[in-house]
């Protein structure tokens, strides 16, 4: 076997014959675009890294913060448990209206004006407490 000499039959529009070839063939295929890719990755953070130089430090979005935001009426729907007709009867209440905003026409309650709405309505129930009904 030492001597045995493998011949391959060359096509001009087709892959080698020899299995060998080909695979050799695409691998050097798979590690030129490796390499592309590798230089194309580098080149893209380069250009991050530029644009991130220029934009500067992030902006501040959060003017006030998420646990007191303006919430429109279908979110204090939700919030609160209590229905649309419910909460327009509470804004419309002589005795303990319930605060809110109007923002082009829209209704927003703020949360912690909410909050310190519902809190006269807070009950609790202590050992000795008799529920309506319960007698």
């Amino acid at each position: 076997m030492a001597g045995r000499v493998i011949t391959t039959h060359v096509s001009l529009d087709g892959p080698p014959t020899d299995p060998r070839l080909f695979e050799a063939q695409r691998a050097q295929i798979a590690e030129d675009r490796v390499k592309e890719l590798e230089a194309e990755n580098a080149l893209l953070k380069g250009a991050l890294a530029r644009s991130a130089r220029k934009a500067g430090p992030p902006a501040v979005a959060a003017v006030m913060p998420i646990e007191d935001a303006y919430l429109p009426l279908r979110a204090l729907v939700v919030y609160s448990g209590l229905s649309i007709r419910t909460l327009n009867k509470k804004f419309a209440d002589p005795t303990h209206p319930l605060p809110f905003y109007t923002f082009s026409g829209k209704i927003h309650v703020r949360k912690s004006d909410f909050d310190a709405w519902a809190a006269p309505f807070r009950r609790t129930r202590g050992v000795n407490a008799s529920v309506e009904g319960s007698e």
